[in-house]
């Protein structure tokens, strides 16, 4: 897969950028982790959307844009700072969840007071996304988070069979190797 998917150099500690190369048109997958729910953090979480916003505005006319991960705002309660702010990045670059995105908590806060959505995958193209599903909490799982999977409607191109490189591992002569390690050991000691 690694000549059908590159690392963009756009993004930063929050946010990674990667390109797939699809049957279609290709894919720009936006992953980020946004600032906590901390008033001391809206500013970061302000400059993060904006930072994403360019990152859109660059790839909108030459890729199908999916952004994923964890928003830490909410598009179904109003009740943080970030949950606003979350919703007007959304509506001014065209993106929005698939018709049959599930609504069900993503998010369950140590100290069981508190839980909600705030882990997405978003899209500007309405049929991208064929399939989103949100596991449950199981015992396993030590993240405050559960996993969300998406299904997206693409296919990476196939550019060859070959691959890039062979790795090829060493071929040791045992006896010779033994003997070259038992040598040193001699001399140090």
């Amino acid at each position: 897969m690694d000549d059908k998917i590159s690392v963009m150099v756009d993004g930063s500690n929050r946010i990674q950028v990667i390109q797939m190369e699809t049957d279609n048109t290709p894919l720009c997958l936006i992953n980020v982790y946004m600032p906590s729910d901390n008033k001391d953090m809206d500013n970061e979480y302000k400059d993060t959307l904006a930072q994403m916003t360019e990152i859109i505005k660059k790839y909108r006319n030459t890729h199908d844009i999916l952004l994923c991960g964890d928003l830490n705002g909410s598009i179904h309660r109003s009740k943080t700072s970030h949950d606003p702010l979350l919703k007007k990045f959304l509506a001014e670059n065209s993106l929005e969840l698939n018709q049959e995105y599930p609504e069900k908590e993503t998010f369950f806060h140590h100290n069981g007071k508190s839980s909600g959505q705030i882990d997405y995958f978003f899209s500007a193209s309405k049929d991208l996304t064929q399939y989103v599903q949100i596991l449950d909490m199981e015992a396993e799982n030590t993240s405050d988070h559960v996993p969300v999977i998406a299904t997206i409607k693409r296919k990476l191109i196939r550019k060859s069979n070959k691959p890039k490189s062979v790795i090829v591992r060493t071929k040791w002569e045992k006896k010779k190797y033994q003997l070259t390690i038992s040598d040193g050991v001699e001399k140090i000691l």
